[in-house]
């Protein structure tokens, strides 16, 4: 597995954040229809809410696309969980199992391994690893 494979997750989790984002508007904005009305059986009131009929297949493309791109980070994390765990250098394996597997940021990540570690160092100490293999 190369630095790159592993980057690539916090684009996927970029994406889901953008898609996530997205379904949320759709919710937001006035689009969002809703009514009441009294159960027959009861003299409780009841609501029903929903987005508009016109916007739900857009939103149903949001969702498949989301789901599809949450089992695709899933894989990629338990490809990446893997390689990590091979990995025989205890602080490459916990700097990268806290940015990858965590997403954690560099800075994150350093401070959580050494309360004085920069980010740039965490970055070097990772960077080395993979110019070494």
């Amino acid at each position: 597995m190369t630095l790159k494979k592993l980057e690539s997750i916090f684009e996927l989790r970029s994406e889901i954040n953008l898609l996530t984002a997205r379904m949320k508007k759709y919710y937001a904005r006035g689009d969002y229809v809703g009514d009441y009305g009294y159960n027959a059986n009861r003299a409780a009131p009841f609501t029903i809410q929903g987005v508009a009929a016109y916007d739900e297949p857009k939103l149903e493309r949001l969702k498949e696309r989301c789901r599809r791109r949450v089992l695709e980070l899933d894989t990629k994390i338990s490809e990446a969980t893997a390689f990590i765990e091979t990995i025989p250098d205890a602080t490459v394996r916990v700097l990268l199992e806290a940015r990858v597997v965590d997403g954690l940021t560099w800075d994150e990540a350093a401070r959580m391994l050494y309360k004085k570690m920069s980010a740039d160092s965490a970055r070097m100490i990772v960077n080395r690893f993979f110019d070494e293999k």
